[in-house]
């Protein structure tokens, strides 16, 4: 008899899909923590998240890597220090 995986796809996709929204429920959170507890207005909170997904993508960390955020945070801790260093 031959193995029926034809639900296989299904939930991939619907893992897929609780991923996504993981990933962006996460973003929000720490766009909002940026705007408001660090007072930087939405624009600078969005610039620097938008930063560190194009910088974790460069240096390998992928928004799949479970320390995704945790290393966001510590790289725009950076960026913000050396913003205030200038």
């Amino acid at each position: 008899m031959p193995l029926d995986l034809s639900h296989v796809g299904a939930t991939i996709a619907v893992m897929n899909l609780r991923a996504q929204r993981l990933h962006t429920a996460k973003r929000e959170g720490l766009v909002g923590r940026l705007a408001r507890m660090e007072r930087l207005g939405d624009m600078r909170a969005e610039a620097l998240v938008a930063g560190w997904e194009v910088e974790g993508e460069r240096v390998g960390v992928g928004r799949d890597h479970e320390d995704f955020w945790a290393l966001g945070r510590e790289w725009i801790a950076e960026q913000l220090g050396e913003a205030g260093a200038t």
